[in-house]
């Protein structure tokens, strides 16, 4: 049973974050952080306020961004990067200090290149690592995704399954008719939000 948009807790009494808090699902708390009552992604928490702080700092300081600083650009966030892909491939088993430790070290990075960025609009120094870590971890997504759907049936080598008869209707899958609504309980959040 799903709870109404509208109401913060699942029968039960369980607490439930809208998803602009935090990305996870409820499945996935343990990702998160508990500030009151909502829940936010650890990562995040970490991550943003780090990535302001380093940006604000060059800029304050007047840092030009040199050699040293474009080479962090481009190492320090490859081990968050490959931890995000091995958890997300199952290689990795999730740690919340591992998390936090990775995304400290990336933060910094990711705010020279924001703080280039402010600078030199589109500058490819601060693009370039930035896009490739980007493009790794959609590769990542895509591998599971073909994966997943392989093991689900849908690119099966037999025979293609048959069409319904024109102008009959078809049941949707069960994951399609959950998607469905809860699409539809989203769109209503956020209509009552816009009012």
């Amino acid at each position: 049973m799903t709870a109404p948009v509208d109401s913060p807790h699942l029968p039960g009494g369980t607490h439930v974050s809208p998803l602009w808090y935090s990305h996870h699902h409820e499945e996935q708390y343990d990702r998160c952080v508990q500030i009151g009552k909502r829940h936010v992604c650890r990562r995040c928490v970490v991550l943003y306020p780090l990535v302001l702080v380093s940006t604000a700092a060059l800029m304050a300081l007047g840092v030009s961004i040199g050699p040293i600083l474009v080479l962090g650009m481009w190492i320090l966030p490859l081990p968050m990067t490959l931890d995000w892909i091995g958890e997300y491939l199952g290689q990795v088993r999730y740690s919340p200090s591992r998390q936090v430790l990775l995304t400290a070290l990336a933060a910094p990075a990711l705010g020279c290149a924001f703080a280039l960025h402010l600078q030199h609009a589109f500058s490819l120094v601060a693009l370039a690592p930035m896009t490739l870590y980007v493009l790794l971890c959609c590769a990542a997504l895509l591998w599971r995704s073909r994966k997943a759907r392989a093991v689900r049936g849908f690119e099966s080598t037999s025979e293609p399954a048959q069409a319904a008869p024109l102008g009959t209707q078809v049941e949707p899958p069960e994951w399609e008719q959950a998607f469905l609504s809860e699409e539809a309980e989203r769109t209503a959040a956020l209509h009552a939000l816009l009012k």
